[in-house]
């Protein structure tokens, strides 16, 4: 004879059923199962299970109350998807169901986390209300809920628990729960605590872990507590940003912001023609002043609308930073105070390029700027790339400006940019985006940005746009596509233009012979001083310049390679620092096809040239990061 017992199942959305947890449950008279969302396929009502569809909306209580009035037997036992009923626990429900003394009993349950029973800790002491007569009590609370019954009695027999298959697993239900806790904090008024977001997660660990001896749980008792200290935090987190959410700025302010950032955009398409050389050493780029203008305006963003967040990339980028500043507060007192200060102005430089990603990203966030990034990034590439074929068709001698400082090219493009190497690696980045976007016109766009790039006659360029092309069709699953566009691009270097000078030959060695002789300078630095370097970009001394010169305005001030820049001038520190920053990378952005693609792109320029630290180019890449801010208009985030 079957138990007057109804057993109510909650699933997850994709989660499965499991056949054993029916068999266990087999002794009651009616088995109902929910599951969050519509049901699946295999959901089949047979005999006694039913199965139900419905959103979860965040509230577990909804859930379970909507059990308790679809049951039709006196009794209800509530089991979770991953919780198992013990052969004992099925007896002994089954017995005091004969006579049941109270209206709800408590159940002990049993949490298995890395294959071993949690003895001790916070769930070696878990007892819950989970069988309980109808019509005598309503569940409480959206998550963590509770099943509010006046009579309860207890039982001895275990529910077994197993919640989290691994750490991931784990992870990412604290990430769902903390949420939750969160949102119902906040809809009952509580109020955001400094106090205990700093000393409870902490005290949860030792509770957890010391107090109630999780240590004597081994491996999983560490990471249980590990874990609960964690969600403990992330309750606070997601409190303070519900609480102090961000306001909106008005129509006016948004249009001023809007077209403040595109006319920075517009300042650096002008690239070195808007250029300010204020001392013989030091000169400041139009669109980096804008760009000092943008950040202030970001301290205004943070002050009155709130704080919303940054990159993921910046915690790396920030410990990257630090390790090359050390290497320069080292190297200080050998470099003396006008030495430090001009190497320091690069560092300053760099800092401002990553404060400016943050404040696109929260502008982006606040919806003060529409346009994608990418359709931005083609706009100004595209700017660059038609000021170049200007350039080209108009003014294609530039061994005029050697006097200031720059390269003799002639019959090269080179654009407002004034050099053909850089300017290659923009066309470049525009070829990548444009594949990616594939917006209207892009055929005509890329045939463009593409011709400009041949004509620039840098090497280094054509080898960072194939690279970045196959990376890109690991993406999109284009190989063949982007194979023709490699062949398409070798061909066309065999019908370039040779009008005259040494640039235009894509045989020429004296560049080559010139980046020898700094690579073997840079190395032979690493090697006298390898652990902090000379001092991060205190490297103007060793260039092939007399000293005379030294305080003159030169350009390429560095070795033309990135990476020896960095360990010339860092040593170790900064190397471990660059290691760091770009495994931290891989993991914010491997998902993303076009961010991963122009990283290879400026990756391989950089062993030919200092790319990591040229400013349109941190311009672009920190743009192109922005963007996976944007939210659309119910505030989620684009993709």
């Amino acid at each position: 004879m079957k138990s007057p017992l109804s057993v109510g199942i909650l699933l997850k959305r994709r989660q499965p059923l499991s056949p054993e947890l029916i068999k266990q449950v087999a002794f009651a008279a009616e088995i109902l199962v929910v599951r969050d969302g519509p049901r699946l396929a295999s959901d089949q009502n047979r005999g006694k299970v039913k199965f139900f569809g419905r959103l979860l909306q965040a509230d577990f209580s909804r859930q379970r109350n909507f059990l308790i009035r679809q049951a039709q037997q006196p009794w209800l036992l509530f089991v979770d998807g991953d919780e198992r009923v013990s052969s004992e626990l099925s007896q002994e429900v089954q017995q005091v169901l004969k006579q049941p003394q109270d209206d709800g009993y408590c159940l002990p349950r049993q949490d298995y986390f890395l294959g071993r029973w949690l003895k001790h800790g916070e769930p070696g002491r878990v007892k819950l209300i989970r069988l309980g007569r109808k019509g005598t009590g309503w569940w409480r609370r959206p998550v963590h809920e509770v099943w509010q019954i006046k009579r309860v009695g207890e039982l001895r027999s275990p529910l077994k628990h197993y919640a989290h298959q691994d750490l991931t697993d784990f992870k990412a239900k604290v990430r769902h729960y903390a949420k939750m806790e969160a949102d119902y904090r906040l809809k009952l008024g509580e109020g955001w605590s400094l106090v205990e977001t700093l000393v409870y997660p902490i005290g949860k660990w030792g509770v957890n872990y010391l107090v109630k001896g999780g240590w004597r749980d081994g491996r999983a008792g560490w990471w249980y507590a590990l874990m609960m200290a964690y969600h403990s935090a992330l309750v606070r987190k997601n409190w303070y940003l519900l609480q102090y959410q961000p306001a909106k700025p008005d129509t006016r302010v948004r249009r001023v912001w809007r077209w403040g950032f595109y006319g920075l955009l517009g300042l650096a398409a002008l690239g070195q023609l808007c250029r300010w050389q204020v001392t013989p050493t030091m000169a400041v780029l139009g669109f980096e002043m804008g760009l000092v203008t943008l950040v202030a305006l970001g301290l205004v963003i943070d002050y009155k609308f709130g704080h919303v967040g940054w990159p993921r990339s910046v915690r790396w980028m920030g410990l990257f930073m630090a390790l090359l500043g050390l290497a320069l507060v080292v190297n200080w007192p050998g470099l003396g105070w006008y030495q430090g200060f001009l190497a320091s102005l690069y560092w300053w430089r760099l800092g401002l390029y990553v404060l400016g990603a943050i404040v696109s990203w929260q502008m982006y966030r606040l919806g003060v700027i529409r346009l994608e990034a990418t359709r931005l990034l083609v706009y100004l590439g595209m700017l660059i790339a038609v000021m170049g074929w200007l350039q080209y068709l108009i003014w294609p001698d530039l061994r005029f400006l050697v006097a200031s400082g720059w390269d003799d090219h002639f019959w090269r493009l080179s654009s407002t940019l004034l050099d053909p190497g850089f300017t290659g690696l923009i066309l470049s980045f525009l070829l990548l985006t444009i594949e990616w976007r594939q917006g209207k016109w892009w055929r005509l766009s890329w045939l463009i940005a593409l011709s400009a790039l041949l004509l620039t006659y840098a090497r280094s360029a054509y080898g960072a746009y194939g690279v970045g092309e196959l990376v890109l069709a690991g993406y999109k699953r284009q190989y063949k596509l982007a194979l023709g566009r490699i062949i398409l691009l070798g061909m066309c270097l065999f019908w370039l233009p040779r009008p005259a000078g040494e640039g235009v030959r894509l045989e020429r060695t004296q560049s080559i012979e010139n980046r020898a002789v700094s690579i073997i300078t840079a190395w032979d630095l690493f090697k006298a001083q390898p652990l902090f370097g000379i001092g991060f970009n205190a490297y103007r001394q060793y260039t092939q310049l007399p000293a005379a010169q030294w305080d003159k305005p030169v350009h390429p001030s560095g070795p033309d390679n990135s990476y020896l820049l960095i360990l010339a001038t860092a040593g170790l520190a900064g190397g471990l620092g660059m290691m760091i920053l770009g495994y931290g990378w891989w993991r914010s952005y491997k998902g993303g096809g076009l961010v991963m693609a122009t990283t290879a792109a400026v990756g391989v320029h950089a062993l030919f040239n200092n790319s990591l630290f040229y400013p349109l180019v941190l311009l672009w890449v920190g743009l192109l990061l922005a963007g996976r801010g944007q939210v659309d208009s119910r505030g989620n985030r684009k993709r």
